[in-house]
Parts: C-alpha cells; sequence; structure tokens
C-alpha cells in the first residue's frame, strides 16, 4: 500500500505545484528532489537502524510517518514556502526508504534461493502495478475534487494527498501480520 503514495505523489506535486501554485515545471521538479534525497541518505543509516532495533516497530513507524507526511501535503496552499514543502518531502522520503528497505528483504526471506529470479519477477510486477495504481487513485481523488474546468486551486488536491495517504497507513495491517521474528530470519543473513 505505501508503493500507492509512491506512484501518487510524482503525479499530485508537480501538478499542483504548477497548476495551484504557478511554478515553472522545472522549478516544481526541483521541490521533488528532496524526496529522492531523503531516500538516498535513509541507505546510510536505516540497516543501522535495522540491526538494532524491531525490524517490525521500525517498518510501522516509518509506514506511519510516510503516510502522515503524504497526508500533510493536502494543506500546502500559496502562502506554504517551498522549503517547508521539500522539508517535508525529505522527511517522507527518508521514513519510506526506512520502510521500503525492510519489506523489500523480507519478501525473498523464506525462499529456496533457486526461486529467487522467479520472486524478483514478480515482486517488481507486483510493484509496478501497486505504482500505476497509487497514479490512477491519485487521479481519480483529484478529478472528483476539482469543481471547475480552470486550474484548480491547491485546496482541491487536499482530498488527493489526504487520500493517498490514508491509503498507504493500510500498510500497517501487514506489517502486524508478521511474524514476531522476521526479524532474526534478516539478521542471520547478514
Amino acid at each position: 500500500m505505501q508503493r500507492l503514495a509512491v506512484g501518487g505523489l510524482p503525479f499530485l506535486l508537480p501538478l499542483m505545484l504548477q497548476q495551484s501554485l504557478d511554478m515553472s515545471p522545472l522549478d516544481a521538479g526541483k521541490v521533488l528532489i528532496a524526496s529522492a534525497t531523503g531516500g538516498l541518505a535513509a541507505r546510510f543509516f536505516v540497516p543501522w537502524l535495522l540491526d538494532r532495533l524491531d525490524i517490525r516497530a521500525v517498518m510501522a513507524a516509518c509506514a506511519l510517518g510516510a503516510s502522515i507526511g503524504t497526508g500533510v501535503l493536502a494543506a500546502v496552499d500559496r502562502t506554504t514556502p517551498v522549503w517547508l514543502i521539500a522539508a517535508c518531502l525529505a522527511i517522507v522520503g527518508v521514513v519510506r526508504s526506512g520502510f521500503f528497505i525492510p519489506a523489500t528483504a523480507i519478501a525473498y526471506v523464506d525462499l529456496d534461493p533457486r526461486a529467487i529470479g522467479q520472486a524478483t519477477v514478480l515482486l517488481t510486477m507486483a510493484q509496478q502495478f501497486s505504482i500505476s495504481l497509487g497514479v490512477s487513485l491519485s487521479a481519480g481523488l483529484l478529478h472528483n475534487s476539482v469543481c471547475s474546468d480552470a486550474s484548480p486551486p491547491a485546496a482541491n488536491f487536499a482530498l488527493a494527498f489526504a487520500g493517498i495517504g490514508f491509503a498507504s497507513s493500510l500498510s500497517l495491517i501487514w506489517i502486524t501480520r508478521l511474524r514476531a521474528n522476521i526479524g532474526e530470519a534478516l539478521r542471520q543473513a547478514d
């Protein structure tokens, strides 16, 4: 469910920044770099964090943080400073990576080594499908909230950001279903 937000955020945010906040496509793209930078930064400390804390707890905290961060973007309007939007995106990038690093590893924990190639293909297809669903969900929510054909004000994007934030929070259900010792299997693989 977190991948719904991964698909929806790069669709919604540049559109909102350009149409509602009158940014150029280049400036809107610059703002999105913050999310990628946060995700890259997380790669340096998340493995260390996962070695010291319960993996399910880290995943749950990161999933919740990413969902809230995505939902917070519903409050963006013309008065929101660009640096604040970028800071929010950087934090979302960090916590989303904190979720995806162990989630991807968990996908392979109980597999026979001979099945990893097939599992990789299936996982990649599922990820791309989820991202596509995120774009579709975001577009549908945005379409249902736009009141006129004119460039929609930032408020029309609020439903879409809140919706994908909520949808991504449903990943917490999956996390609670993970077995308690899932982290030990990953630590033994080191």
